[in-house]
């Protein structure tokens, strides 16, 4: 059940990056009911599943709905014992920050961005690289007063969106947006 639960996963989120989000949610609301009736509401398949469907509901903009199911995943996850360096729990803490940068909850973003990157540490993570590759992490940042650590996150991160995507890609646009916005807090010109 586990294998079928990631290959359903990981078919969500091809779907989800393939601009395909419609799709994506009826397939992963399906693999929940199914999960729901063979593994029950707290099996780490089903919230697995609903760890997508947040994802799913995020790149649909549906943040409120993304922030909830992330907030009923993290709950179960403490309510279970998980330990705060647990993937999983972590994965759901960086969904929820994103929705709720996505509402201009930034405090409550920076605390979950923080939350995951004092549970992370030194270690080398894909958690680490999402974090650091994330505009909202840095406008969080910023938002929560530590222009220092924003705009050198958001700097690199421009500069390594240039090299690799090329000026005119959006995801270079929105970094380099995300450091304009950095730089106007901090009372800083932009370059």
């Amino acid at each position: 059940r586990r294998k079928y639960g990631r290959a359903v996963d990981l078919y969500v989120d091809l779907l989800v990056r393939a601009g395909r989000s419609a799709e994506a949610e009826s397939v992963i609301r399906t693999a929940i009911r199914g999960s729901l009736a063979s593994t029950g509401p707290n099996s780490i398949v089903t919230t697995n599943h609903l760890l997508s469907l947040s994802n799913v509901l995020l790149a649909q903009g549906r943040l409120k709905d993304a922030e909830t199911i992330a907030g009923k995943i993290i709950g179960f996850h403490m309510a279970a014992g998980f330990s705060d360096t647990n993937t999983h729990k972590l994965k759901a803490h960086l969904v929820r920050a994103r929705a709720l940068a996505g509402q201009n909850f930034w405090r409550e973003a920076g605390a979950e961005f923080s939350f995951v990157y004092e549970a992370i540490g030194d270690q080398p993570s894909i958690l680490m690289s999402s974090l650091k590759t994330s505009p909202a992490f840095g406008l969080a940042l910023s938002y929560s007063g530590n222009h220092v650590a924003a705009e050198k996150l958001l700097s690199s991160l421009v500069k390594f969106n240039r090299e690799t995507l090329g000026e005119k890609s959006i995801t270079a646009a929105l970094s380099r947006g995300a450091l304009g916005v950095t730089l106007n807090r901090s009372g800083k010109k932009c370059r």
